[in-house]
């Protein structure tokens, strides 16, 4: 079975854009025959395709893969050297994502535990409830004449008061204020 697409269809059958096909000729990852002034994409660029995207699922970089594709051109198939070859690209990629994979274990370790200490904190603050500390009570004046104002009502609670009311200030139109959170 051999077929021979224009870059269009090639790209369009790999569900990539014409561009990439352009790049990936470009930089040798692929190698279709040339007529005139188009690229003929055949069974033999299909294959390269199919490789090229396995190896990038695999965590290939576009100049690791143009190395190893090199290497399987000018190697004869089968080789024994080739073999080795491939052999010890894949054993070194393993190794790196193992390494990765540590420490995206660790990333996400972290992450959970900044996730769980933020649900704590928020569930501990939606249990407590807002108000003024007894001990900056005597810090609270009047905007207006500095004085200090005097609690009229409100609720003790934890060491704070909550809720509070203070008296009317002059010249203001509600008969009381309240401080809300």
């Amino acid at each position: 079975m051999s077929f021979c697409l224009k870059i269009g269809e090639f790209a369009k059958i790999n569900k990539l854009s014409k561009e990439t096909i352009r790049f990936y000729t470009e930089i040798g990852l692929l190698t279709p025959v040339k007529y005139r002034n188009f690229y003929s994409y055949g069974e033999f660029c299909q294959n390269e395709i199919n490789e090229i995207n396995e190896l990038k699922q695999l965590g290939y970089t576009l100049q690791e893969i143009s190395h190893f594709l090199t290497k399987k051109r000018f190697s004869h198939k089968g080789s024994e050297q080739f073999g080795k070859y491939t052999q010890e690209l894949y054993t070194k990629k393993l190794k790196e994502s193992l390494i990765e994979a540590a420490e995206l274990e660790k990333r996400i370790q972290k992450l959970n535990e900044k996730i769980n200490a933020v649900k704590k904190e928020n569930s501990l603050s939606e249990k407590k409830e807002i108000g003024i500390p007894l001990e900056h009570l005597n810090k609270l004046f009047c905007p207006r004449c500095g004085k200090n104002l005097t609690l009229k009502k409100g609720n003790i609670s934890d060491q704070k008061i909550i809720n509070p009311t203070f008296p009317k200030i002059p010249n203001e139109e509600n008969s009381e204020r309240s401080l809300k959170a």
